[in-house]
Order: structure tokens, then sequence, then C-alpha cells
């Protein structure tokens, strides 16, 4: 990503048109029916943030940055990730780069960013076992410094990482269309000929 796009998208920004959508995508099954509902019709608006009261405007700041930076953490299973997490989506604002927010919480796939994000996650998870508790810029420069002396090895890592990331995704890919051809798609069960001799499938014993 060039810091180029994110300067045409910055320029390109009208504050007194800012464009949001709603609906239009699909919707999660209902869990009686099996059955996902039609789509919200899609609803185009323009909120003008220069007419906005200040109050308006400091509440919807607080709220989507509250928001964006929380979602960093969404999935952490220790306090090292938990911590890891929001301190990608600091480093994304401090950058401005958002290149992969749109829909997302897909991780980064940019070397450098997985393999500062696996130095951070070691770092916090040496510290918590030590029961230290760092500052955001004492983390800061031990990454930094773990960075200097082993780059070689991290990008190595997070090459490993990202590898196995996309592997796993097309994995899903392959499997999600394998369910869509033989019609696996609404949770039926794929038998093999010639075993279904006296046999019920979990749905036909329900």
């Amino acid at each position: 990503m060039s810091d180029t796009n994110n300067t045409d998208t910055v320029r390109a920004f009208a504050w007194n048109a800012v464009p949001l959508t709603f609906g239009g995508k699909a919707r999660q099954k209902d869990k009686a029916t099996g059955v996902a509902p039609a789509p919200f019709t899609k609803q185009e608006r323009v909120l003008d943030w220069e007419k906005m009261p200040e109050a308006s405007k400091q509440f919807l700041a607080r709220y989507g940055a509250q928001q964006y930076i929380a979602d960093g953490s969404a999935g952490a299973k220790t306090q090292a990730e938990f911590e890891a997490g929001i301190d990608s989506r600091f480093d994304k604002i401090a950058a401005g780069d958002f290149s992969r927010v749109t829909g997302e919480r897909a991780p980064s796939d940019d070397v450098e960013t997985v393999a500062k994000r696996i130095i951070r996650e070691e770092i916090n998870s040496a510290a918590a076992d030590r029961k230290l508790v760092l500052t955001k810029e004492q983390r800061a420069k031990a990454v930094a410094t773990k960075w200097e002396k082993q780059e070689q090895k991290y990008r190595q890592l997070a090459e490993i990482e990202i590898a196995d990331r996309k592997a796993r995704a097309s994995d899903e890919d392959i499997n999600a269309l394998l369910d869509d051809l033989l019609g696996l798609g609404d949770g039926e069960t794929e038998t093999e000929e010639g075993d279904d001799e006296g046999e019920e499938t979990s749905d036909d014993a329900e």
C-alpha cells in the first residue's frame, strides 16, 4: 500500500457530504428455519459533518474510535493478544493505513506488520509471566530493539504465518464451493454411496 493512495483518499473526502451505506448485505440464517431472511433494502445516506453540533462530533469521534480500536482485539484468547490487537489499531491510526479495514477483521498480510505483532505478543507474554506492566513507550522501544536485532528471524516467522493463513483461506473457499455443488449449504449431510443401509442422517433422526 502506498502513501499516495492514502493522500488521494483524504484529499477527495468531503466533510459536508460523508457517504454512509446501510443494508444490502446477506443476513444470518434463522435458527428455527435454517433459512436466511432477504437482505434489508440498501440505504445510502449522507452526513454533513460541518453542520453537526460540537456534541455530536465529539460523540461520533469517541464512539467510532472506541469501536474501531476495540475491534482490533476481537477474538483474543490471552492478555498478550488482547493488548497486541489494541496496539495494532493505534499503529494503523498513527500511520493512516486503513487499506485492510473495510469489512475486515482480516489480519494484515504485510510481512513487517505481522512480524512486529509477533514480537509484540512475545514481549507482552514475557512481561505478563514476570508480572510486569509496560508502558506503551516501553513496549514500543522493546519491539524496535528486537526488530533491529532479529529482523530476518521475525520476517521468516511472519511469512510462515501469512502463508499458513492463505492456505487455510484457500481450503475454506474450496470446501464452501464443494458444499454449494453438493447442496450442503443448508446443513445437509453428505453420505457416501453404499453406506446408508440401515443408517439415519442426523436430520432424519431428529
